[in-house]
């Protein structure tokens, strides 16, 4: 971050005082408006996103189609014990909060420091997947040192922004201000923090814009349950392309609902992302403009330049439209498998099979599959698969079973059941 203005020489003030919570000696109480901060606001956001994933958690746990599940996606086997760390991860940011820890310390025992701000950015902290994750506003300071009276630069920077929220950011500081600093006695070199960046105080340093709103608690809920939600239909869609897979099924027979899936599903997908993404950097440059008139802190960019794809790099960008539409179109075949089989009511037909292999594969520690290769004894040697469990796999003691198979709603033929044919004693 390089600073282009002249400061001139640090000069504070000769009325400047620190902020009232700071007139006290330490160990200093922690005044009321400082619970409504964003600090504060985030440690309550915790508090009952953890609470909400925790009885979501405990009361998904008993149900059959979790047990189910959990058989082939292994967290879901704890999924009590889950709800329970979640639950005690609550309670803990709620002590937190009301002990007054963490960044609270700053005000019970930190040393104020007047500073100048000689800079200010706001900068891409991480990095996923070529996208911008998270930010941070940084503030290039200068200050005496409180022995040597040195005149020292440093920078610091707020806490972590995430870039679904960065937009509605800005800083109450701007580049001249004078401004208070605090670290504590234990390090103050590592310590050292602008006042306004722990997000104690609502009215100082990265607060919102005037147009915009933060979200209330309930909507920290309503997400909470939308990714269990989200995830609850990813699996399920696993689940279903694996049970309820139509039997026999060429290549050529996914053309219809992939190609359906992939334009209602996927081209939409693809296209809001693509079009949020040039969105964002058109804003970003307009702000930027805004921001150097006003000498507020301006957005650096990212590594990565806009053009026709946004902000997204063109073989990433070809990458993402390619998954989308291939997402958008498994969708749709997982969609159209289970509405094939749950709503089919056709009577079943009882073919004799010979089971070739029961199978049980881990992936990574988390995901486990149970299957039956098999193929039809009354037609061609195809080689089929049936999604299977446990218990399921140890009633067979021959390689032999009957296949209830079943006409399907859409007409396709789907296999309920691998029932054994055991042997006589």
């Amino acid at each position: 971050m390089e600073n282009i203005n002249n400061p001139g020489p640090f000069a504070p003030p000769k009325d400047y005082q620190f902020e009232s919570e700071f007139q006290e000696h330490a160990p200093r109480s922690i005044p009321p408006e400082l619970r409504s901060g964003r600090y504060a606001r985030g440690k309550r956001k915790a508090v009952w996103g953890f609470l909400a994933a925790g009885v979501i958690c405990i009361s998904c746990s008993p149900l059959p189609i979790v047990k189910t599940w959990g058989l082939y996606f292994l967290p879901l086997q704890y999924l009590l014990w889950i709800g329970i760390g979640c639950l005690a991860a609550s309670v803990l940011q709620l002590v937190s909060y009301l002990w007054s820890g963490g960044a609270y310390r700053y005000v019970r025992e930190g040393v104020p420091l007047i500073v100048r701000i000689n800079d200010l950015a706001l900068r891409v902290k991480t990095i996923v997947n070529g996208q911008p994750q998270t930010y941070q506003f940084v503030a290039r300071i200068e200050f005496q040192e409180p022995i040597t009276g040195q005149l020292t630069v440093v920078d610091t920077a707020s806490n972590d922004i995430s870039a679904t929220s960065k937009d509605s950011l800005t800083t109450s500081y701007k580049v001249g201000d004078y401004a208070t600093a605090v670290y504590l006695p234990s390090n103050p070199e590592k310590t050292l923090r602008l006042y306004g960046f722990l997000d104690l105080h609502p009215d100082l340093g990265v607060v919102r814009r005037d147009t915009k709103r933060e979200g209330s608690l309930l909507v920290v809920v309503l997400l909470v349950f939308l990714l269990f939600g989200f995830f609850g239909v990813l699996f399920w869609n696993i689940y279903a392309l694996s049970r309820y897979k139509r039997v026999e099924m060429s290549y050529s027979q996914y053309v219809l609902p992939v190609g359906i899936g992939g334009g209602l599903l996927g081209v939409p997908l693809f296209a809001f992302l693509i079009l949020n993404s040039i969105r964002a950097e058109k804003k970003r440059q307009e702000r930027n403009e805004e921001a150097l008139a006003r000498e507020e802190p301006v957005e650096l960019e990212s590594a990565r330049k806009g053009h026709w794809l946004g902000g997204y790099g063109i073989l990433f960008g070809l990458v993402l439209i390619a998954g989308s539409i291939l997402m958008g179109g498994l969708t749709m075949t997982c969609w159209c498998f289970t509405a094939n089989a749950l709503l089919d009511r056709s009577p079943g037909q009882l073919r004799p099979v010979k089971v070739d292999d029961m199978i049980m594969t881990t992936h990574h520690a988390i995901f486990r599959e149970y299957k039956i290769e098999y193929h039809f004894l009354d037609g061609d040697q195809e080689k089929l698969e049936f999604l299977s469990t446990p218990d399921h796999m140890e009633k067979f003691n021959t390689n032999l079973a009957i296949a209830e198979v079943h006409s399907g709603y859409f007409g396709w033929p789907w296999v309920r059941d691998l029932i054994p044919v055991r042997k006589r004693k």
